[in-house]
Formats: C-alpha cells, structure tokens, sequence
C-alpha cells in the first residue's frame, strides 16, 4: 500500500509479524484450514482497532540501505499493515495479493513466512530473492526448494506456488507488468546472448513455462538494490517510478556483470538449455582455441545438436558467439594492455591483424588504433 493510503483513516491495523503469529499457529494445528486461509483472512483474524496517530510512514523508521539484512527484515515486519475504508468483519478485501498490483507497474512486499499460495498463474513477471531461510517452489508440477541466495524470475503464464514454511525465510517479492519489464529490462539482460534468445521469445508470445534461477551469494549491491525498490515503492512519491526502475536496472547490471551461474526450468521441451551457461562459461574460459568439436565432446553432445540449441536459444550460431568473445576480450586488452595489435591478434586466437581489425571495425564502429586512442 502507498504512504499515503497507510496513513489516510482507517478501522483496523496489523503488523506482518502479528499475521504471521496467526498463520504459524494454525499451520501447526489445522493444515485444512491453513489452506483455504487468504492473506487478509489472516490479517483479519490479527486485526485491532487503530488509535489515532499510530501508523507513521516507512521512511521515519528505516535508513535501509546501511541495515543489516536482520534489522531491515525486522523493521519492515513491525511496520503497520492497515486496510482503508472497510468494516473490520468484511474479509472481501485483498491486501497484499493480486488484485492490489493490478493497477501499479511495479510492486514489491515480504513474502509472509506460512502464507499458503495456491497453485497459479498471472501475466506480469514475478521475482522472488530469499536472503535467508528457503522456500518450497512447484512449479508447473515439478518441485524444489528456493535456498538462501536464490533469486528466481518466473515468467508469465507458468503456473507456480511459492510457500515460506519457515519462521526465518526472509523473502523480498518484486511483481513487474510484463510490458513495463520489456520496456525498461530487456535492453539489459539481453546484452547476454543466452538471455536475449530467453526473453525474446517471451515476448513474442511464447507460452513456454519458464524461470530463470541466479545465485547471488556474496553480492550486497543486489540485496541492496531490492531494499531501495521496495523502499521507493513504500513511499511513492512523485519520483519513486523512475527511482524504483533505476532500482531495477542496476539489480539486472550487477546480476549479468557477476553472475555465469544461472539456471533455466528443464522442461522437456528445452531439455539441454539447463547446462547452455556452463557452455558458455566454458567457451570464455577457453575462447582462444576452443573449437565446436571440443564444447560437443566436452557436454556430451553432437556439434549438430548443440549447433541447434544455440541458434535456437540465442538467435545466434557458434561461430558468431565464439567471434563476440574474442572481440570482447581485444577490446578489454585494448583498454588496459599497451599490447601491440599484432600480440592481441594472438593472444585472442584470430588469424591475422587484418582479419581483427576489420571485425572490430563491424562491430565497434573504429579501428582497434582509434578506440584505443579514444579509450584513454
């Protein structure tokens, strides 16, 4: 809920920590009814009248950015949850589920610890970061447990089920509009050739189920950068669109700049894609002499097969993303080396300087002199 809905009249408050107190308990008594219990089931079942002046706004009670990932989870859990314009006994209204997103392009919130989700879909994308504890995901029937350091984007139309059944998962949920997502993210993560293939077919209506799994462990500006997103959210402010998609666009720029261990849903349709970022991984650790006959060998597959799977996957062939590395690492050497051009030839495994300085050329727009030149 924004700020200023937070702090308009209301008839009953609550806290995360008091909804969850709710949930344990019944989880732990009731399975039944655990599970046909809704979030403002909950809520309600936890609610008190408000006594004038209580509820104050996110921003007197947190200076985020420096917490710990306890404190910050701790404040947020004490922070008021009220519902506008309701009688107390009405259980009608949503908070905190899909009905509340459906008109912001960009949502974030804790995901309540023994909230039971049930099996759906929607049509925004959803991202899931569990900075401690675990939770159960299925996905599309298939199951596995979301660790601490696990951050999921799941994309429209997969059916899922996220459920914390731990009183220490610490989970953070961003909920993006899917053209909003195309509009402001896709120019980011596409700039990796496995993901550009991933999220093009996304929106090009593909109704392939499918997540997108990272490891962030030991990466504080991602955990960061969800702090501020749902930090701007709370607030909403006239500049909190704009500084939530900032938010968002270093989230993605830290998780491509660090990140070669992610994962795709293995259906069966895509049934190789799941080992594509160890290929490539492979293919940047050993670009100079790597050929199609060692990455086939080496993943157990025929060159034909993974000639396939990369042009299906990425949009582009073997040579071509073979060719990108190279030229990736002359201009690297160009910047920070005072390597001839000839030596950088060599050393990237191109067969002549001419040969180099034409494909920079295509691909940078100048010659490897002038960019280095223009590069200090």
């Amino acid at each position: 809920m924004k700020t200023d809905q937070l702090l308009s009249q209301q008839t009953a408050r609550s806290t995360l920590n008091e909804i969850v107190d709710i949930l344990e308990t019944i989880y732990n008594t009731d399975k039944a009814r655990w599970a046909s219990l809704k979030f403002v089931d909950a809520f309600m079942l936890a609610a008190h009248p408000q006594r004038p002046g209580e509820l104050s706004p996110f921003t007197d009670s947190m200076d985020f950015l420096d917490m710990e990932d306890d404190t910050f989870f701790r404040t947020l859990y004490d922070l008021p949850i009220a519902i506008t314009g309701m009688p107390v006994q009405d259980s009608s209204y949503e908070v905190n589920d899909f009905h509340a997103f459906s008109d912001a392009n960009l949502w974030a919130y804790a995901i309540a610890p023994f909230l039971y989700e049930p099996p759906h879909t929607h049509t925004y994308f959803e991202i899931d970061c569990i900075m401690n504890g675990s939770c159960d995901l299925v996905f599309e029937d298939s199951a596995r447990v979301l660790k601490e350091n696990d951050l999921i984007i799941i994309t429209p139309g997969s059916k899922h089920q996220v459920i914390a059944r731990d009183r220490n998962c610490r989970a953070i949920r961003l909920l993006v509009k899917k053209q909003f997502f195309n509009d402001n993210f896709f120019d980011i993560l596409s700039s990796n050739q496995l993901l550009s293939g991933f999220f093009a077919a996304i929106f090009q209506q593909s109704d392939d189920p499918n997540y997108l799994l990272f490891d962030i462990s030991g990466n504080d500006y991602i955990r960061k950068n969800i702090k501020a997103i749902m930090y701007e959210t709370y607030i909403y402010d006239d500049f909190s669109d704009r500084a939530a998609v900032a938010g968002m666009n270093m989230m993605f720029c830290h998780l491509m700049r660090s990140n070669s261990n992610f994962y795709f849903y293995n259906s069966e349709s895509r049934r190789s894609v799941a080992e594509f970022p160890q290929m490539l991984k492979y293919m940047r650790m050993n670009y100079k002499t790597i050929t199609l006959k060692d990455l086939a060998n080496t993943f157990h597959y025929s060159t034909a097969h993974i000639s396939r799977c990369f042009k299906e996957y990425t949009g582009q062939n073997y040579i071509d993303i073979i060719h990108e590395i190279r030229l990736e690492k002359a201009k690297e050497l160009l910047e920070n080396t005072a390597m001839s051009i000839s030596d950088i030839t060599e050393f990237i495994g191109f067969s002549a300087p001419s040969y180099l300085s034409r494909a920079f050329k295509k691909k940078y727009g100048c010659s490897p002199q002038s960019y280095r030149k223009k590069s200090r």
